[in-house]
């Protein structure tokens, strides 16, 4: 086997290995995975119109963000 290929596929697998940690670990506890992925869109978002609107960078919990951000379509 070619030893570029043979690295390229180790690191893919360890890659691999790694995301599949990842997401067993936030299967186990989904509100955790789904709150940290809100907030962390909230953080990254927060200096846009939208976010300064509603001030995402002081929300720090769901009920904080269904309670200051209304629904919309």
């Amino acid at each position: 086997m070619n030893p570029i290929c043979f690295l390229a596929n180790l690191s893919w697998a360890a890659v691999s290995r790694v995301k599949w940690k990842r997401f067993k670990k936030a299967a186990g506890d989904v509100e955790h995975a789904q709150s940290a992925y809100l907030l962390d869109l909230l953080r990254e978002n927060s200096a846009t119109a939208y976010g300064r609107r509603y001030d995402f960078g002081r929300i720090d919990s769901v009920k904080d963000y269904q309670q200051r951000v209304p629904i919309t379509d």
